[in-house]
């Protein structure tokens, strides 16, 4: 939104400035092999889009539980809304797996299609089993910034 100097400025053209609160969305964690299931553990997700901006915000939270099963191969993140094109192969954002009472690691978040985020540690792509043996209690989560489609 452009303003010319001497123009009144209305509530309305403000308010449109203002961030918008978050939107609920609730995230689905895939396996480049198999699927995860979280079972009784949990997962979260808001997103916030400000009018007229060409980015999108998401942050999102899995933590697994005592009946999680957890797939096979490199994991990914399901988009709430499709990226553009030119964000693919992009670094979108950062995050952390924790080992739950032992560390919490730092990973990349990666744009690994239009559809999907690729979740990368220090030792490679996070899976089952890098950079840990996920359990009971262990989490990951992102926080991402995107230009949708």
């Amino acid at each position: 939104m452009t303003f010319a100097s001497g123009q009144r400025v209305t509530a309305a053209q403000l308010n449109a400035l203002i961030a918008p609160g978050w939107t609920t969305h609730l995230p689905t964690l895939t396996g480049s092999g198999s699927n995860p299931a979280l079972g009784n553990g949990t997962r979260n997700g808001i997103y916030r889009r400000i009018s007229g901006a060409d980015v999108l915000d998401w942050q999102f939270t899995f933590v697994f539980g005592t009946t999680s099963t957890y797939g096979a191969g490199s994991w990914m993140v399901d988009l709430p809304f499709t990226a553009h094109a030119s964000q693919t192969d992009l670094v979108v954002g950062q995050g952390w797996v924790l080992d739950s009472g032992t560390i919490r690691r730092p990973i990349t978040v990666h744009m690994f299609s239009t559809t999907q985020l690729r979740l990368v540690s220090d030792g490679g792509d996070v899976t089952p089993t890098v950079p840990f043996t996920f359990g009971t209690s262990d989490a990951l989560a992102g926080t991402i910034r995107y230009r949708p489609a």
